[in-house]
């Protein structure tokens, strides 16, 4: 390929280019020629394709390193072998042919497949020219893989195919529209709309318009337009009334969305003909419209059989329960107010007036009860049962309207009340065939007509009055009566009683009063000895009050049938919550009982009965030391607002069971096991102080029990009765 020449004379070197003219080339030195094909060669062998120089035996005599990798060879086996060991489409008889058909053109490129060693079959691009160097020819082959292009081919082929298949053969109607005009269009979309595929794919602008119908072209054509341009806001899914050529109206389903389309974005339309389920479901509708209708219709007559029925069952029950509540009711005036009130409620009416005779026996009929909105009629107009009207309607029986008695009754205009009901009803109350009261009752509030239930109603609701209004009259006059003697009999045995009372209060009180009256004596002499002990004399003082409260109680006693003024005074409600506690104080210690007393200030001094208070503290610190039989703790708070003062007594006791709360106030009623309790101490307490106008109350609490009590500070009056 090269000469050396030992003269000084540049170097040069002859290349035969591919059509065998020669191109002269300056040799330069030594080390630079070695360099450039070192460099040359490497480029060669480490190229991203394949690179095989071919001889005219189709032997290889040159293969770079990536040939070698890709096909597994190495490169001595490769020297060894031919293009037909690795091309298996190459036919050998036509490699002469091909030789000399290299040679007389230009560079060119073939597809084929190389067989790799381990069998896999390559796909490749093969670039083939023809050089000529130093009087010898050769194939120069440059390939490259082509393995992930010939795949994505591959599944294009086949998309495309079954996009041709489905097509050609679907059902569905396909078409891509761009610069609003029909690029694509298939047989079935033809068939949908009655034009040939030619005549679609010739339109103008927007002339596929025409086969959308009027009212739904300018939405169709504007979501075209849309999914032409790229925009986002589009509605895919829809539908809408197509045009056929011959006219005819079809409804379509129709899904479409932006594609891009050779290069550009187009329209991709899908429809499918629904005429046939359209129509169904319009058929559907107007039977479901009908079946609706008849069901309400036939609805609305059930209800109103419904409400007639229910009215009528409700009616039978209210007259039910108002006749056995009007016989249960002896109370000849709550009675009138029952009746009257029961008719205008139910009958929703303005007004009503009832008439009855002011005695048993008696003749006129005189207004005993009105309600509802006046004007009223006046107390001055009287109703005769045994005139003209009123036998008309004791003969009728039944609910009658005062303009059908206006119109056979000349003498209507004699009636006073009648003016005040215009357009309402009569109703008599017939007890053993005699009228025995008139309820006269105005038209409705609503401006309704009376039913024929209404009517029936009131007639028996008035048959079951007059019934009930004659039992309470009767029961009346027999109470009274009875009244009278048990007034009698009471004065007797309470004079009875108020004797043998007396005679043994006084008993009690000659026996106890004169032992306290000896203690009493003691005491004041005790008192004297005591005064160096300002302990003791405090213990003395206290017991000498207890003693002047048993003589009060004692004297109490004596006044037994005598109801005594108790009068208030200013009262210190802690001095008398010290003095308590100082007097319990053993009580409390010996059943290991811990009292507080918590004052929040200011607390006012409040009018009370001094006496009486002290007699409730007594009674909640028993209760609260038997509600701890182990011990335990009470705190006792005083705390005032603008108009009272409330005071707690908390234990830490076990509470009081839900169920007898509500009862622990009554009188004898104790939760107190044995006979350790009366069930008067609580029942006392409440007595107490609901006199002083205030309020007692218990609620079981997380740590035991509680009683709240709120007494007033001051009293409208500053005594009130109180009896033993």
């Amino acid at each position: 390929m090269t000469t050396n020449r030992k003269d000084n004379k540049p170097q040069t070197r002859t290349v035969r280019a591919a059509k065998g003219k020669p191109v002269r080339q300056q040799r330069r030195g030594k080390g630079w020629r070695e360099d450039e094909l070192r460099l040359t060669q490497l480029s060669v062998d480490r190229a991203a394709e394949s690179i095989f120089w071919i001889g005219p035996d189709a032997r290889f005599l040159y293969v770079n390193d990536t040939a070698c990798k890709a096909l597994g060879y190495t490169r001595k086996e490769m020297l060894s072998m031919r293009v037909f060991d690795i091309d298996p489409n190459f036919d050998p008889s036509n490699w002469a042919a091909h030789w000399e058909k290299t040679r007389n053109r230009k560079p060119f490129k073939i597809e084929s497949q190389y067989r790799a060693k381990n069998g896999t079959l390559i796909p490749v691009e093969i670039s083939v020219s023809f050089m000529e160097f130093n009087d010898k020819e050769y194939h120069c082959a440059h390939a490259r893989d082509i393995s992930e292009r010939s795949l994505v081919e591959n599944a294009l082929r086949e998309s495309d195919e079954k996009f041709r298949l489905v097509c050609e053969h679907g059902l569905l109607a396909f078409v891509i529209i761009q610069d609003d005009v029909i690029k694509f269009a298939n047989q079935a979309a033809a068939e949908l709309t009655g034009y040939s595929i030619d005549e679609m794919l010739n339109w103008d602008r927007n002339e596929f318009g025409k086969t959308i119908h009027p009212d739904d072209r300018a939405f169709v054509l504007e979501q075209a337009e849309k999914k032409q341009r790229g925009d986002e806001d589009v509605i895919n899914h829809y539908m809408y009334r197509a045009v056929t050529k011959s006219g005819q109206q079809k409804w379509v389903d129709i899904y479409s969305k932006s594609v891009t389309f050779e290069g550009r974005y187009a329209d991709f339309v899908s429809l499918f003909d629904i005429t046939e389920r359209k129509e169904a479901e319009d058929v559907l509708k107007k039977a479901h419209h009908e079946l609706e209708f008849l069901v309400e219709e036939r609805t609305v007559e059930l209800s109103e059989s419904n409400r007639q029925l229910k009215r009528r069952i409700f009616d039978l029950y209210t007259i039910f329960e108002l006749s056995r509540n009007f016989n249960a009711v002896l109370n000849y005036e709550t009675l009138l107010d029952s009746f009257v009130l029961t008719s205008l409620g139910q009958m929703s009416a303005a007004k009503a007036a009832f008439y009855l005779p002011r005695e048993i026996g008696g003749k006129d009929f005189h207004l005993a009860r009105v309600k509802g909105s006046p004007p009223f009629p006046q107390k001055e107009i009287l109703i005769d049962p045994v005139s003209e009207f009123g036998k008309y309607i004791t003969a009728y029986n039944r609910p009658v309207f005062i303009s059908e008695i206006a119109g056979k009754l000349l003498a209507l205009d004699e009636l006073g009340f009648a003016k005040y009901f215009p357009d309402g009803l009569v109703v008599p109350l017939i007890f053993q065939t005699k009228l025995k009261g008139v309820l006269v009752i105005s038209q409705k509030e609503s401006g309704q007509q009376y039913q024929d239930e209404d009517i029936e109603f009131l007639s028996i609701l008035a048959n079951q009055t007059a019934v009930s209004i004659e039992n309470a009259r009767l029961y009346e006059s027999e109470k009274e009566a009875l009244d009278k003697l048990q007034k009698t009999q009471k004065l007797l045995l309470q004079s009875e009683r108020l004797a043998v009372l007396g005679e043994l209060s006084a008993k009690i009180a000659h026996e106890v009063n004169n032992p306290l009256g000896i203690i009493k004596n003691y005491l004041h002499l005790l008192s004297r000895q005591a005064d160096s002990n300002n302990r003791s004399s405090e213990y003395v003082s206290v017991v000498q009050q207890e003693i002047d409260r048993i003589a009060m109680i004692v004297r109490q006693l004596l006044d037994i049938g005598r109801p005594k003024r108790i009068k208030f005074s200013r009262t210190n409600l802690i001095t008398i919550l010290n003095e308590i506690l100082s007097l319990m104080n053993r009580q409390l210690q010996k059943g290991c009982i811990t009292p507080h007393l918590d004052i929040k200030e200011p607390v006012p001094e409040i009018m009370a009965w001094t006496d009486g208070l002290k007699q409730i503290f007594i009674n909640l610190l028993m209760n609260a030391r038997d509600a701890m039989n182990s011990g335990g703790e009470v705190h006792i708070q005083v705390a005032a607002t603008d108009h009272v003062v409330r005071i707690i007594f908390q234990d830490t006791g076990e509470g009081i069971e839900a169920k007898h709360i509500p009862h622990i106030f009554e009188p004898f009623y104790s939760t107190k096991e044995g006979d350790s309790g009366t069930g008067l101490g609580l029942s006392v307490c409440q007595t107490i102080v609901k006199s002083h106008n205030g309020t007692i109350e218990f609620e079981n609490t997380e740590k035991g029990g509680r009683f709240k009590i709120e007494l007033p500070i001051e009293q409208e009056k500053e005594e009130y009765g109180w009896q033993i």
